[in-house]
């Protein structure tokens, strides 16, 4: 007779969903080109700025329109988020989702408690310095929890809080 062997539970990949950062870099970039040329005709520095203002608006959001590039990716070697890296399955306590309404706009965030700080916890840093740190971020860390937005992503938040239990399952297993 054979022991039952543990399956790894399947992963998961979420992207950024196009249409929260579209207008944003699109426009930003847009109207940055157009403000420029007015700005080069007119010889005016003023508007000069307005157009770094626009690009650098276009720049903060730019991982949103990144589609060859996961925002978020749950497997067997951790939970990837973009711009922070990959924190251990062992690290994490608990995991579950918040929902915070703003009006009748649903935002959910994902909140994994941690056993120890969040730079022992990663196994993989990605943080890319001061030009990634300058691009939007979608966790934030503070006190023991690490926060992920989950409302920009192109999955429902309920497949990727799945997603993060049955790896915690299958690690205390």
């Amino acid at each position: 007779m054979t022991a039952p062997s543990t399956v790894s539970p399947q992963p998961l990949m979420a992207r950024f969903d196009q249409r929260s950062g579209e207008m944003m870099v699109y426009g930003g970039g847009f109207f940055g080109l157009f403000v420029l040329s007015v700005a080069i005709a007119r010889g005016d520095t003023a508007l000069m700025i307005v157009s770094l203002a626009l690009f650098a608006v276009a720049y903060h959001f730019w991982p949103f329109v990144q589609r060859n590039h996961p925002a978020v990716v749950a497997s067997s070697a951790g939970l990837m988020v973009t711009g922070l890296g990959t924190v251990a399955w062992d690290a994490v306590v608990n995991a579950s989702n918040v929902d915070k309404a703003v009006r009748t706009i649903r935002n959910t965030e994902l909140h994994l408690t941690l056993a120890r700080p969040l730079d022992k916890s990663l196994v993989e840093e990605d943080m890319g310095g001061l030009k990634r740190r300058l691009m939007v971020q979608i966790w934030r860390y503070k006190k023991e929890t690490l926060v992920i937005r989950l409302e920009p992503l192109d999955i429902a938040p309920e497949p990727i809080l799945e997603a993060v239990q049955a790896f915690l399952n299958q690690r205390t297993a």
